[in-house]
């Protein structure tokens, strides 16, 4: 399946012969014909749903209301601004670029006051391991004290950080004064171990190789009020 995609879309890419609309008909076919054509709709609860009519009136959220983080000194802070990855394909540019010492501390106030918050990054780490589920900054990389937006954005800029996956911080703990973030995770890596779908990262590996976040708006009311006036 992936190689047919690659090979329709480097075809696409020499031939110059982009046309939307074309190239997700093409890459929806062969998505349906590998793994099945997804239902428009599901029932659930007897109740029969769309995607978008299960959004709008059973979880009932207002996407509005969410917002996006980044952390590059390549921007200027507290601007929105387009997170340049290989999954921001459509140039999206409603990110708030914040210093890595706000971004941190949002993520720990947010999950301290009972707010989830979705993060992207690298995880294809030494100090990334499948069998104990831990993610660490190895002392051998950089000390932690050392981590800043500096440390952040050489290894976004030479490209030892990338955009690998996206996970879900559910909880935090801190113990022998070091602060550890439980992590909710769909990759079928998460399950090699003994706490199956969860991992712990410690926070060096948070601040340093996670790219983004998105959060609910109250739970980012602090760094939103310096932007936000």
């Amino acid at each position: 399946m992936v190689a047919e995609m690659t090979e329709f879309l480097n075809n696409v890419k020499t031939t110059s012969h982009w046309n939307e609309d074309y190239v997700v008909k093409e890459i929806t076919s062969i998505l349906n014909s590998e793994m099945g054509t997804p239902p428009k709709k599901i029932k659930y609860n007897n109740v029969e749903y769309t995607p978008q009519t299960f959004l709008s009136n059973f979880l009932k959220l207002k996407m509005s209301d969410y917002f996006n983080f980044m952390s590059t000194n390549e921007e200027k802070f507290y601007e929105k601004h387009e997170l340049v990855e290989a999954d921001n394909w459509w140039h999206y540019s409603n990110y708030y670029n914040i210093p890595v010492e706000d971004f941190i501390k949002t993520i720990k106030s947010s999950i301290q006051n009972g707010y989830s918050v979705c993060i992207c990054g690298d995880i294809s780490e030494p100090g990334y391991d499948n069998e104990t589920q831990v993610a660490i900054i190895p002392s051998f990389d950089i000390p932690t004290s050392e981590i800043d937006d500096n440390s952040r954005q050489l290894r976004l800029k030479n490209g030892s950080t990338t955009d690998d996956h996206c996970i879900h911080i559910v909880g935090f703990y801190e113990k022998d004064g070091e602060d550890w973030y439980l992590i909710k995770d769909s990759n079928g890596g998460a399950y090699d171990g003994n706490y199956k779908g969860y991992r712990f990262f410690r926070e060096d590996f948070v601040k340093l190789k996670m790219m983004n976040i998105m959060i609910y708006k109250e739970a980012g009311k602090s760094v939103l009020d310096k932007i936000i006036k």
